[in-house]
């Protein structure tokens, strides 16, 4: 065990190296400095295990002596030799950062050697307190506590000085498919390897944190501007686009990266933090994979009566979009043949959303991308545990709108979702309205036929759509609308529609689901007129995927939706 011993009185000195060989049998290693510079000297270039001190030495008042060698940036237990037996000098001592102190004369080797010895422990144990109050201690990074203090120092250092800096809020954007798919062990090597690949793209003096979850804050401190905060940005992406080793298993995970930089004097650390996060909102409402620099417009609102962006931004990222499922049946046997996801936005607070609350401004602010992609994702996952419970032939209904439709970005995201769910793509029925039939969307229909989608028209017969449509656009299944069944049976004008447009379609050799099935005669009229399925109140109110679960009965389907 290294020791320092700074002591001016050379035969105090002396004693002191004589009692400590002998009592320690040769564990101590023992050097011996007369003066604090030289102490502070060796403090910062060698690793030692304690510093015996006297606080009286020629080039410190007593007073400071023992903060400068705290201070000296060094961690080293320092235990203080005092020759005044004053017990007021040790306790002030103590509260300073000394771990002990002794009084000159009144103790021998074996408690000298045993003061530094638990004075040895102690640091450690203090330091093991002080590292769980600090870092994350699953990956080894600053936590939020130490994030804050830095990024507060870099704040008061920027207003004086000439140079800037960024700070990178950092999203991983599949984790949870890892831990669904995989187990909460795989989400946790993710972490510390995603924790190395940051490490490994910055400077000694940048800081990277985890500060919850999946997110990650790096502090990149003396940048010139925002062109050099954009390039790190750009390189975190690409480092996460290889894929995860999970115990010989590939997996991709991806990041999203929202940066801010220090421009105004004014600007708090808490600011900085919010504008980062804002700008991660917007760079997944790209399509994630993306990073984005903070520039104000995320605060703006997305018009009279309508939540703004941010919100929208904040409740995709938070996971805040959920579904209530409900069950389209086989119109003779009763068995389950899909599940149709009908989307809402439960706010934490305020409670859930209707649909119409956030639908322009995802459409307007080109929100369109993530919300697809995290909806279609999510609703596979749910279709994985209903397959499992029983319902095997169940297929999953989703509704998309035209804005979604374009760009391709639904079969992007459809076939990631299957891949990642191991689910077939006839396993998915995408849902559009009679406006969607437009020549531009035709393409995007296609590519989600050719991936196994059997593509399904919404309410029909509310808008323009043609036979000629029927025939040319790429269409599996007519979905007759409410307004068409709710006067059956009663109504002659409903039954000769109804019936003329489900033989029609079955001569067209499509599927025919009639939606709003609120009773039995009306259950019994469109079983007899040859639908080939039944969704509404008669047969189940839209739920939770858990509570869907434990109501309905499973079995196999006789035609699947």
């Amino acid at each position: 065990m290294r020791v320092l011993l700074v002591e001016d009185d050379p035969s105090d000195a002396h004693i002191t190296r004589r009692m400590l060989a002998k009592a320690g049998n040769g564990s101590f290693e023992l050097a011996h400095v007369d003066c604090l510079q030289d102490a502070i000297d060796i403090l910062q270039t060698s690793p030692l295990e304690a510093v015996l001190l006297d606080l009286s030495l020629p080039d410190s008042p007593p007073d400071q002596t023992l903060q400068r060698i705290v201070n000296c940036g060094r961690a080293a237990p320092v235990i203080v030799l005092t020759g005044n037996d004053d017990l007021g000098i040790g306790n002030l001592a103590v509260r300073n950062g000394a771990q002990d102190f002794l009084v000159k004369g009144d103790f021998d080797g074996k408690s000298l050697a045993r003061s530094i010895r638990y004075s040895v422990e102690r640091h450690k144990a203090q330091a093991d307190v002080d590292r769980l109050a600090r870092y994350d201690q699953l990956t080894g990074l600053a936590n939020r506590s130490t994030l804050h203090d830095r990024l507060a120092q870099l704040v008061a250092i920027g207003k004086r000085s000439t140079q800037t800096f960024a700070v990178h809020f950092v999203d991983l954007d599949y984790f949870k498919s890892v831990n669904d798919s995989l187990g909460h062990a795989a989400g946790d090597d993710v972490l510390r390897q995603s924790a190395a690949r940051l490490k490994d793209l910055l400077r000694r003096s940048d800081t990277v944190a985890r500060i919850g979850g999946d997110e990650f804050v790096v502090l990149q401190t003396a940048i010139a501007d925002g062109d050099q905060a954009a390039t790190l940005a750009a390189k975190i992406v690409d480092s996460f686009r290889a894929p995860f080793d999970l115990g010989g298993k590939e997996m991709f995970v991806g990041a999203s990266v929202g940066t801010a930089v220090l421009a105004d004097d004014d600007a708090t650390a808490d600011e900085l933090l919010r504008n980062a996060d804002l700008a991660l909102y917007a760079a997944k409402a790209n399509g994630r994979g993306a990073c984005r620099l903070y520039d104000g417009d995320a605060d703006k609102p997305a018009g009279p009566g309508k939540p703004a962006e941010t919100r929208i931004l904040r409740a995709v990222a938070d996971g805040q979009f959920l579904f209530h499922f409900q069950p389209i049946v086989d119109a003779a046997s009763g068995a389950v043949a899909g599940l149709e996801a009908l989307f809402r936005w439960q706010h934490p607070v305020e409670g859930a959303h209707a649909a119409d609350a956030f639908e322009l401004p995802i459409e307007s602010r080109h929100l369109t991308s993530s919300v697809t992609e995290d909806c279609i994702r999510s609703v596979c996952w749910s279709l994985v545990r209903a397959r499992r419970c029983g319902l095997g032939a169940a297929r999953a209904h989703i509704n998309l709108s035209p804005g979604q439709l374009r760009g391709g970005a639904p079969a992007i995201a459809v076939a990631s979702a299957i891949e990642a769910t191991g689910l077939p793509g006839d396993a998915v029925v995408i849902e559009i309205t009679e406006s969607a039939m437009l020549s531009e969307l035709q393409q995007a229909l296609t590519d989600l036929r050719d991936l196994g989608c059997a593509i399904a028209i919404d309410d029909f017969g509310t808008g323009f759509a043609s036979l000629q449509n029927l025939q040319s656009f790429p269409i599996d299944i007519i979905k007759l609308a409410p307004s068409f069944v709710s006067p059956l049976p009663d109504d002659p004008a409903s039954r000769e529609i109804a019936s003329s447009v489900i033989a029609l379609c079955r001569r067209l050799g499509m599927v025919v689901i009639c939606e709003g099935v609120e009773n039995a005669d009306q259950a019994r009229f469109l079983t007899d007129a040859g639908a080939d399925l039944l969704q509404g109140f008669h047969v189940a109110r839209p739920m939770p995927i858990d509570g869907l679960l434990q109501s309905i009965p499973t079995g196999p389907a006789r035609r699947s939706a």
